[in-house]
């Protein structure tokens, strides 16, 4: 299998923070994470994967937000964009970016993003690719079997359901605390009873959210993707980013 030689750089931008992961050849290079007290540009500027002296990383963007509507990309039509969040009960602020990704595993997402520290994380990377944590997942997780995965960041969990191949579902939601997770995990049970989930969970706090959702439900663990470069913690924490700064994503 061919390495690709060129550095990846993936950036989730929070309401609370960023994080952020590079990688080149299949291996991890850093993990890292800014907070909003910080100084977003001076913080960004001296991860030296990010801004190196020869040639830059391919960027891309992971948009954390609930305020998004995913949409088969054989329905969708560009002009509909805001009509289809409007249609979600998704407004529109004054301090609003509409942004409308490529399609991914054959979704598109439509979101409104603009709160810091979005707008300076846009002018830093102004040619980045956009896409949400959902389009990630539903790109990546393939598996035959009914899955549930929970990706925790932000004060959000990012949930794709798949069966089949496909995904299924795919919501975001508010998710303060363990009881959050469990209750929305508890809804997908009662929406699809006939479909016996393996949940898998990743994001801040995984160890602990799954040992608690393991008490509730059946086959639950925590997600991780074995990458050279990446600790055990770091593999389940930065799940999402590191699949885009993977080879093979």
């Amino acid at each position: 299998m061919e390495r690709t030689k060129e550095t990846r750089a993936c950036l989730l931008v929070s309401d609370d923070a960023i994080r952020y992961c590079t990688g080149r050849g299949g291996r991890i290079l850093r993990t890292g994470r800014i907070g909003r007290r910080e100084n977003v540009t001076e913080a960004l500027r001296a991860v030296s994967e990010l801004f190196p002296e020869g040639e830059a990383p391919q960027v891309c963007l992971l948009a954390d937000t609930d305020r998004v509507c995913l949409i088969p990309q054989e329905w969708f039509e560009r002009e509909d964009a805001d009509r289809s969040l409007a249609l979600g009960g998704i407004a529109a602020r004054p301090s609003d970016e509409l942004v409308v990704t490529e399609p991914v595993a054959g979704i598109v997402a439509a979101m409104y993003v603009g709160a810091e520290p979005w707008p300076a994380v846009r002018t830093l990377f102004p040619g980045a690719r956009v896409v949400h944590p959902l389009q990630v997942a539903a790109a990546w997780r393939r598996t035959s079997k009914p899955s549930v995965e929970a990706f925790l960041c932000g004060g959000r969990v990012h949930l794709n359901v798949s069966a089949g191949g496909r995904t299924i579902c795919a919501r975001t939601q508010p998710c303060r605390s363990e009881a959050d997770l469990l209750y929305y995990l508890n809804r997908l049970r009662i929406e699809y009873p006939d479909l016996k989930f393996r949940i898998g969970i990743c994001g801040e706090g995984a160890h602990e959210a799954a040992k608690a959702a393991s008490r509730r439900f059946p086959r639950v663990s925590v997600l991780r993707m074995s990458s050279r470069g990446a600790g055990k913690d770091a593999a389940a924490e930065y799940l999402p980013l590191m699949r885009v700064c993977h080879e093979n994503y």
